[in-house]
């Protein structure tokens, strides 16, 4: 139970206090000491501000004391200063200063004029300088002060401070010269502001117009040079030459002689020092220094000459240093265009220069301004044209590429190459889109490994390097030129212009485009002819392939060109030979000697498969038939994709050779009457493949139409023979006339008897067979 607190207010006595229990005595002791020490603090913050404010009206009061006494004394220096007896002496002392001066300091006091103002003229050029303003009104100053040295260097008392005040007027005089000649480099300077500058330049010089108009053309000659010499880091500054270029002409033109002529007669009608801005310039008081200026200065007018240009004189002084600048102009182009890798780069130059010239109107003040346009389109196409042969010519560095890997091939160890149906096929992810796994299928049934993909890429480099030049030309020849011609100019030379712009340029760049190709084609098609003759003998058939795979995907990838179906042509057939070579060896060596280890027992076996009223084969001999399995097998491990038409009539017309040889072989070793036992097979150790006797019996039974064995090995002969010549036929065109199988097969009809057999019963059965068994042969096909 809690103690019930004590209100200490409520108590009489002290000794009422103690009436409550110990712990509330206690809580009204803390309660009671609290608020002695709240109120203990309030006091002494009362006491603090009360003290504050008395100070402050002390202070008060001692300053309005020291004010008092500070008014007191002035009032008693005013009441003193005004007496009478002051103003008489102060009216004195002015009527003696007065007569003094009128007596004998006029000619001091006008040399101090004047050398005030001979003074005061550099400052006020420098601050005109400095803060870039009038440069006319510097030159102006300038004149005057020439005037005043010479007035004040042919006085007696003439103080040392004019020839310092002239040094620092000559320092001016160059500054304003210095400014004079970037203003004059200006090619955003208006013409009233040029016309201004080149008044302040005959008043600062004291120049003929003629020697101005030298000047105006040699800075702006000098300035182009510059911005030319800039041009090899940036391009901007030829844009910015060229207008300056033809700014300049337009401005001298249309300045000289007749407005500037006009501008310098407007300095005749005043004299210098009435002229209304040098009455603006406060600070000389002009009002009050002109009446001590000698009557020379006061009435000085600048005789300026405008009389001495005419407009055929300027026209050749222009036509004379438009040839020069025009010439440099070309020069510092093409030393910028030299720097220019980037075709596009070139062509947004050409865009820029070429608008630029289009949009001042050459045409109307320059005679030869169509003549200077073909020149600026010759200089962009003639270094469009280089840039296409400089890149063109870097598809030698396939050819390198293609040689350095056939040197070094065997070094790296590739490992072996899965097939299409591999295992590490299924470990590819089939994610957006099963990119990855469909460029592993299509690699692998084109036969792509690691070093043929490294010379296409560089190969693919090359040809995007093609492609931008294609889409270049493409973009001359849709570019507008229409809005950026000269209205003013005649129809002829419009269309002209539009067609050179538009037609003339982009085929003069699609010719050297389309010979460059052609000649790096030629190149890279003799380099890898050449390699042909470097294959190594242990990996010949595996280079050979690389680079008829290298050869046929730059084939499909050939750019668009008339002449580039030359590529490879003659390359090609050897790779053929050598690949075909390679894999019809060792199947004919073997169909050799199955050819020689056949008996009578094989062709008995075969016999007895035939059908037929009479009987006939229906199907070839087993060499005939592993010959072709063999011959298939080989070439789909050399790589289907190589087995194109071309490549697949080489190889008919190499086995053809090969298999023919083979049978007239055979018959020489087997002649006579041995011809019909000469028949084995090549397994014939294997007694689950020799048929029974009776069928046998029953076969020998059945050949009512042929006389005996020999009879029906040729005949077997014959329908082998008939059946390679249907698997490995060539069409017409591409046979070549007649060869050794066509011969041995009419040599083979001749040898039977007349009536023994239906060849065209035998052929059907050939074709046949053929038909149902094309598939495991397909790629003879």
């Amino acid at each position: 139970m809690t103690t019930p607190a004590v209100d200490a207010k409520s108590l009489k006595t002290w000794e009422d206090a103690f009436q409550y229990p110990i712990p509330a005595v206690r809580r009204m002791e803390q309660q009671l000491r609290r608020e002695h020490a709240g109120n203990a603090e309030k006091l002494r913050q009362l006491v603090g501000a009360s003290y504050r404010d008395l100070l402050g009206t002390a202070e008060m009061i001692i300053k309005m004391d020291e004010d008092m006494q500070q008014v007191e004394s002035s009032l008693s220096d005013i009441s003193g200063k005004c007496n009478s007896r002051v103003l008489e002496n102060i009216m004195k002392n002015h009527t003696i200063f007065e007569q003094r001066m009128k007596a004998s300091e006029i000619d001091r006091c006008a040399l101090a004029s004047q050398l005030h103002l001979f003074q005061s003229c550099p400052r006020v050029i420098a601050r005109l300088l400095r803060n870039c303003g009038s440069n006319l009104l510097a030159a102006k100053l300038l004149v005057i002060c020439r005037l005043l040295y010479k007035t004040l260097s042919q006085h007696p008392n003439c103080p040392p401070l004019v020839d310092v005040v002239r040094d620092r007027l000559a320092s001016l005089r160059g500054k304003l010269l210095r400014r004079l000649e970037g203003q004059f480099a200006d090619e955003g300077l208006s013409d009233s502001a040029l016309l201004n500058d080149m008044c302040a330049f005959l008043l600062a010089t004291s120049s003929a117009p003629t020697d101005l108009l030298r000047h105006f053309l040699h800075t702006r000659h000098e300035r182009i040079k510059r911005l030319l010499e800039n041009g090899t880091e940036d391009s901007s500054s030829i844009t910015k030459a060229m207008k300056l270029y033809l700014r300049t002409i337009e401005q001298t033109l249309g300045l000289f002689p007749t407005r500037l002529a006009s501008i310098l007669i407007t300095f005749r009608s005043r004299p210098l020092l009435e002229d209304p801005e040098m009455k603006e310039l406060g600070m000389f008081h002009l009002d009050l220094e002109k009446s001590w200026l000698p009557e020379e200065i006061r009435n000085f007018t600048p005789w300026l000459r405008h009389d001495v240009l005419e407009k055929r004189g300027v026209e050749s002084v222009v036509g004379a240093w438009a040839d020069s600048t025009f010439d440099a102009l070309r020069s510092g182009l093409r030393s910028s265009l030299d720097t220019i890798l980037d075709p596009w780069t070139v062509t947004k130059l050409r865009r820029a220069l070429l608008e630029t010239w289009l949009g001042h109107g050459v045409k109307n003040w320059e005679k030869k301004g169509q003549d200077r346009l073909e020149k600026l389109r010759l200089l962009f196409v003639d270094r469009l044209t280089q840039l296409v042969k400089g890149r063109a010519t870097k598809l030698e560095a396939v050819g390198y590429r293609v040689v350095t890997l056939l040197q070094s091939w065997g070094d790296e160890d590739e490992g072996t190459k899965d097939g299409l149906w591999s295992a590490s096929t299924r470990s590819k992810t089939l994610g957006i889109g099963a990119v990855k796994f469909k460029n592993l299928v299509l690699d692998r049934l084109h036969g792509h490994d690691i070093k043929h993909r490294r010379v296409m890429k560089q190969y693919s480099s090359w040809l995007r390097q093609m492609q931008v030049i294609t889409d270049l030309i493409k973009h001359l020849k849709e570019e507008d030129w229409e809005d950026d011609l000269d209205l003013e100019m005649e129809e002829s030379d419009l269309e002209s212009t539009n067609s050179q712009l538009r037609e003339e340029d982009p085929r003069l760049i699609q010719d050297s485009l389309g010979n460059s190709i052609t000649s790096a084609l030629k190149d890279l098609d003799g380099s890898l002819y050449d390699t042909v003759k470097l294959l190594v003998p242990e990996y010949k058939h595996q280079q050979a392939a690389f680079l008829l795979r290298i050869i046929r995907d730059i084939r499909q990838q050939l750019p668009e060109s008339e002449t580039s179906h030359f590529f490879g042509v003659s390359t090609i057939p050897e790779l053929h030979d050598i690949i075909v070579e390679h894999n019809i060896d060792e199947p004919v060596r073997v169909f050799e000697q199955r050819m020689e280890v056949q008996g009578p027992t094989r062709l008995k076996q075969i016999v007895a498969l035939w059908e037929g009223t009479p009987l006939l084969p229906t199907q070839p001999s087993p060499a005939v038939f592993k010959l072709l399995h063999d011959l298939v097998t080989a070439m789909a491990e050399e790589g289907g994709d190589l087995w194109a038409s071309a490549a697949t009539r080489v190889l008919k017309k190499g086995v053809r050779r090969r298999v023919a040889k083979c049978f007239r072989t055979w018959r020489t070793l087997a002649g006579g009457e041995e011809q019909s036992d000469a028949r084995a097979d090549v397994s014939r150790d294997d007694p689950a493949q020799s048929p029974p006797a009776s069928d046998a019996k029953d076969d020998e039974s059945e050949s009512e139409g042929y006389d005996d064995m020999k009879v029906k090995a040729k005949v077997q002969e014959l329908f082998d023979v008939m059946f390679l010549q249907e698997v490995l036929a060539i069409p017409g065109p591409d046979r070549g006339g007649r060869d050794p199988m066509d011969i041995l097969e009419e040599e083979l009809v001749k040898g039977l008897k007349e009536g023994v057999l239906d060849i065209g019963s035998l052929r059907v059965n050939v074709q046949g067979f053929w038909k149902r068994t094309a598939l495991l042969s397909s790629l003879l096909v």
